[in-house]
């Protein structure tokens, strides 16, 4: 029988193994996978497979297949370097973002525009001025440094936080792109000199009203 050893020691044991698959009558919880496969090991005594930075591929339920046993197979695979060095760099990407908007050198329609990286608010957590969270689908900025507690939530603590953008709000203000990576897709809603605007083009990083852009009532 085999054993999957996840990087944090935890062992799961009583599998089968089908190629690359490993299968037990079971299902795993797929919760006690996640964030826990830096360093997987795969063994059955005899045979050890290490797999390093490895993903779950897939966790499929075969029952009644001519030739596969019942049960939950479970199929890893091993990122290559290549993969791991494109994913460090958008990490490290969206670091500096961050970091720039809480400095103030993105403006807050640009955050918004990529709420996903930024934290959600929790509490019992100490926050300096100029953070930004994630709350309730909107992101607000920490404008009093403080440790935060319930009833201090940021759409009920004004002194404490202030909304900076709605990733909801239909006509979001326009903010000029910083790069490709920003620039408008064909379709874009936004609000720019007290009008409305839908961008023409897709990679649009003109002005409303100087190119790209049409005028909505």
């Amino acid at each position: 029988m085999w054993k999957i050893i996840l990087s944090d020691g935890t062992e799961l044991a009583g599998f089968q193994r089908n190629g690359n698959n490993y299968f037990r009558e079971d299902k795993v919880d797929e919760t006690v996978l996640a964030g826990n496969l830096s360093a997987l090991t795969l063994t059955d005594g005899e045979e050890t497979i290490i797999l390093h930075d490895a993903e779950l591929v897939q966790q499929v339920r075969y029952e009644g297949v001519p030739g596969l046993e019942d049960g939950w197979y479970l199929c890893f695979r091993e990122k290559p370097p290549q993969e791991m060095e494109a994913e460090a760099l958008r990490e490290a990407a969206g670091i500096a973002f961050v970091c720039m908007a809480e400095a103030g050198q993105i403006n807050n329609a640009t955050a918004g525009k990529h709420a996903d990286l930024f934290g959600a608010w929790a509490e019992n957590t100490a926050y300096q001025q100029g953070a930004i969270r994630s709350y309730g689908g909107a992101l607000y900025r920490c404008v009093q440094a403080h440790t935060s507690q319930a009833g201090w939530e940021p759409d009920a603590a004004a002194s404490l936080w202030v909304k900076i953008a709605d990733p909801a709000e239909e006509w979001p203000e326009w903010s000029a792109p910083v790069g490709a990576h920003d620039a408008y897709a064909a379709g874009s809603k936004v609000s720019h000199g007290g009008k409305h605007w839908a961008s023409s083009l897709g990679g649009n990083v003109w002005e409303p009203g100087v190119y790209g852009w049409n005028e909505k009532e």
